[in-house]
């Protein structure tokens, strides 16, 4: 039978969290079974829950998968570049104590 969705523009859910869950909460469930139905909330948390908890309660904060790694990714650099610029002055700083003597 064709299905009259046509889905083309498939986007994968923003993370893999709701099968990891699944896994944990029900370890007896087939592997597959427990796939489908954690990328299920996957998409529900995403396109549903996430779009209105947040504005309930604004504690929450919320970050998608995308945006955390991203920022997670600009952590590193800053973080590499602080170690750089403090090796580089350390460096400095035994150049001029070893001129001073």
């Amino acid at each position: 039978s064709v299905s009259t969705y046509a889905f083309t523009n498939f986007i994968a859910p923003p993370s893999q969290r709701g099968p990891t869950i699944l896994r944990k909460l029900y370890p007896t469930l087939p592997k597959v079974v427990t796939r489908e139905l954690g990328i299920f909330v996957d998409y529900v948390m995403r396109d549903f829950v996430n779009s209105w908890y947040s504005t309930i309660d604004g504690a929450v904060l919320y970050e998608d998968e995308r945006e955390r790694r991203v920022r997670m990714e600009r952590e590193r650099v800053v973080r590499e570049k602080r170690m750089v610029e403090e090796e580089r002055l350390r460096r400095t700083n035994e150049i001029l104590r070893v001129g001073r003597r």
